[in-house]
């Protein structure tokens, strides 16, 4: 599964220092649309920890201290993560030997790899992590954890990526997953909007903390999505609640091309209950939106989820609803799609 790590390690060793790997984020981001001004001595700091992790022999024995960027919503470190990520597994060949489904004794545990920019990304949230190293060790025979099935997993299939990206690291929980990365040779870089991880330093070696400051840098304001009767989107979202319904994996929803956009249509309260999660989401309105055109050239940035009856009351007592909605929305942020909403 992707380069043995002494394979690895000779040929990034003569490539990789601090200097180049920012150049390559730099230039990166700005391919991406991002501008590489607003990354900072943090940014710069975090590139010179992970240079010279990479220049060191890898060692499955060595305990790395894993480095957590912290800091409010919309300071751009998870941004940051996926521009690394596509750095290090495309321009310097660190693999990532995770799958989108992996399988054990016959069961099946889906992956949700997240995409950015339509480049597919090695990130997975803390919790994903924690989950998936659960299914490695649990044995269904013998219906307990299996040390030496983790022992394995980590040794042959994690210890090559050498770097390991989770977004989302909490204060408390998942309080194994990245003494498990960092005492078998990976260094774990997460990203976290809490500042203190007591558990990480009785754990392991304390982390690495780097602060990304700054203004809130997400696009556009919330208000801008809601519709009213005196707007013209209003009779889209009427035509299209009247239109032939249809159902895909219980998400029921219509959709037409209107003015050169794709527009889908859902009913917010049963778009947030089906039982659909992370990647898939994207995959299905994905699909939805190359069922609908009629224009090859238009994509998922053309396109328009009009969610009907929204409600966000409903996501204060209802948590897997939440869950999901972040879901639904993670999945509006990758693929650049519009959002409108009403509630009639």
């Amino acid at each position: 599964m992707g380069l043995p790590a002494t394979t690895l390690y000779n040929s990034l060793v003569n490539t990789l220092d601090a200097s180049s790997l920012w150049r390559a984020v730099t230039s990166q981001a700005e391919a991406f649309g991002l501008d590489p001004k607003k990354f900072e001595a943090p940014h710069r700091d975090v590139i010179r920890e992970v240079a010279a992790f990479l220049q060191t022999d890898p060692d499955i024995s060595a305990v790395i201290a894993p480095i957590i960027i912290c800091g409010k919503p919309g300071t751009g470190k998870t941004t940051f993560l996926y521009v690394l990520d596509v750095v290090l597994r495309e321009h310097y060949g660190l693999p990532d030997n995770i799958p989108s489904t992996l399988t054990k004794e016959r069961r099946r545990f889906p992956v949700p790899k997240r995409a950015f920019r339509h480049h597919q990304t090695s990130l997975l949230s803390v919790r994903k992590w924690s989950e998936l190293l659960n299914f490695m060790m649990w044995n269904q025979t013998t219906h307990t954890l299996i040390a030496e099935d983790l022992e394995t997993f980590l040794v042959e299939t994690m210890a090559p990526m050498r770097v390991i990206l989770a977004d989302e690291v909490e204060m408390e929980g998942y309080a194994p997953t990245l003494p498990d990365f960092g005492s078998h040779g990976m260094l774990v870089i997460g990203t976290s909007n809490q500042y203190e991880f007591a558990h990480l330093n009785t754990d392991l070696v304390p982390p690495h903390i780097y602060l990304f400051e700054g203004h809130d840098m997400r696009v556009g304001d919330p208000e801008d999505a809601v519709i009213t009767d005196k707007q013209y989107a209003w009779d889209y979202f009427a035509q299209l609640q009247a239109a032939p319904q249809t159902t895909i994996e219980q998400l029921t929803y219509s959709a037409d091309q209107k003015d050169n956009c794709v527009f889908i249509y859902a009913d917010f309260k049963t778009a947030i209950r089906a039982p659909i999660l992370e990647t898939r989401w994207a995959q299905l309105l994905t699909d939805i939106i190359r069922l609908t055109r009629y224009n090859p050239q238009l994509t998922a940035e053309n396109s328009i989820l009009l969610l009907d009856e929204f409600d966000p009351e409903l996501l204060t007592s209802d948590y897997d609803s939440l869950i999901r909605f972040v879901s639904l929305f993670d999945a509006i942020e990758q693929m650049g799609l519009g959002v409108l909403v009403r509630n009639t």
